[in-house]
């Protein structure tokens, strides 16, 4: 079968599956199907909801059910209402195969899901309600934006509780922004519990998807406080080049604590914050000053790395359009002249530490935790930083551009004229907020950082 063919036929199975639940409503099969589904081994509602994957799987199982997760968010983050119909319509075997890749772009670039739209009954409301209690996701902000899109006529989520006709509740008004001041009587909590949609309007409270999050030819203005705490980091990193050199061999999971003194780590932790700040299209400096690049395309994105890493990186939307949280720097010194940053996905933090560092991160309550031999586990108090990859695992995961980009790199061929095989070059920066996910980062040579930078913000 054609892969046009093949498109049009899973298109056809969503837009019947919409039609039937305009009709139809929620049926007991359906249910069955998001509930119980015994052929997948777990409910659909589980995997996309809830946190944790079973660790007892193997790596191949996790990185299906990963992926499988990824493009189900996907499509949610695109529209609840057409989410709901795609659950229903495809397994997470279908969307894992590589000839849905057509069907997905289809989707994701759709102008109108009008269509799409679901009123679904109170029926519907108290099967979902019931189902996030029983498996624990009621909390999930994923759920709660889904449960505000579906029915939006009498009840408004606040920490997972619904509230029903209630005048005098806080409530969070569909559409509006739980940030601005006329929401100040709602909780902390609050705030990060109910988020939206990437389609919705108003900003976003989690920081899967802030407002803040650092993302593609954003620009920072030199005269601003932000931009100039960004030079003086960059020039630290720059100047102190045998500071950031540490003297051993690193070893897969080299770990460093949240009191890192090396300067590299810290512009790789640094980088995510000073950019939340920005608000413009590109950072610009002289000559004497460093290039900062931030929200990456997502077909960009997709020209670099493969399927599962251009899924891997948090998505959020600017204007018209989704972007990447992908940041580039190239500072004026050192031995690092590109370094690139990529913020993952909570969800896929376990599989590419795994991958990566040869180290198991458990999600333990809302604390990521490294798990390593013997028992002995480490808990971050504010972040830790996990370095040291091999070659075979950079190739694996990021593909060969990335690893040639990685190979000319001046650090690294001053580890391998060392005889450093396990580079730290690769890291990823584990925070004690689970909901951040992680920052992988890259050090680059400067031609192929450069050619690599082309692709992501052109």
């Amino acid at each position: 079968m054609s892969s046009d063919a093949e498109t049009n036929k899973f298109v056809t199975k969503i837009n019947e599956k919409s039609e039937q639940l305009r009709a139809n409503g929620l049926t007991r099969d359906d249910q069955e199907l998001l509930k119980n589904s015994r052929s997948e081994r777990i409910s659909r509602l589980d995997l996309i909801w809830c946190e944790e994957l079973d660790p007892e799987d193997s790596s191949a199982t996790l990185w299906r059910k990963s992926r499988a997760r990824q493009l189900y968010r996907e499509i949610q983050d695109a529209d609840e209402h057409l989410f709901l119909a795609f659950v229903l319509a495809i397994s997470p075997t279908e969307c894992i195969k590589k000839s849905f890749g057509k069907t997905m772009e289809y989707l994701s670039r759709l102008e109108n899901y009008e269509p799409y739209r679901l009123k679904l009954n109170h029926a519907a409301k108290k099967f979902f309600e019931s189902a996030a209690a029983e498996e624990g996701f009621a909390g999930n902000h994923r759920f709660l934006n889904f449960m505000n899109a579906s029915f939006p006529q009498n009840a408004e989520i606040l920490d997972g509780v619904f509230l029903e006709d209630r005048q005098d509740a806080n409530k969070i008004p569909s559409g509006g922004d739980p940030q601005s001041p006329d929401h100040s009587a709602i909780s902390h909590s609050t705030l990060h519990t109910v988020s939206r949609s990437l389609k919705r309007k108003g900003a976003p409270t989690d920081n899967e998807y802030s407002e803040h999050t650092p993302c593609a030819t954003d620009s920072l203005s030199l005269d601003r406080p932000d931009a100039i705490k960004l030079r003086r980091l960059l020039n630290v990193a720059s100047n102190s080049d045998e500071d950031a050199r540490q003297s051993s061999t690193p070893s897969p999971a080299t770990t460093t604590s949240c009191t890192n003194t090396n300067p590299l780590n810290e512009l790789q932790g640094k980088l995510t914050a000073i950019s939340r700040n920005s608000s413009k299209n590109e950072l610009s400096a002289t000559e004497q000053e460093q290039l900062v690049f931030i929200k990456a395309s997502l077909p960009g994105i997709a020209t670099v790395f493969d399927p599962y890493i251009s899924g891997a990186v948090m998505r959020f939307k600017e204007q018209n359009s989704l972007k990447g949280a992908v940041t580039m720097v190239f500072p004026s010194g050192g031995l690092v002249d590109c370094l690139m940053s990529l913020q993952i996905h909570q969800s896929e933090v376990e599989y590419l530490a795994m991958a990566l560092f040869k180290v198991r991160v458990k999600l333990v309550g809302q604390v990521q935790d490294v798990c390593l031999k013997d028992g002995v586990t480490l808990r971050p108090n504010s972040e830790i930083t996990l370095k040291g990859v091999l070659n075979q695992a950079i190739i694996d995961v990021f593909g060969f551009e990335i690893h040639e980009a990685i190979s000319a790199c001046r650090l690294r061929e001053r580890e391998l004229r060392e005889g450093i095989a396990a580079t730290g070059c690769v890291s990823m920066i584990l925070t004690s907020k689970s909901s951040e996910g992680a920052i992988i980062g890259l050090s680059l040579g400067l031609e192929e950082g450069t050619q690599i930078r082309k692709k992501l913000y052109t």
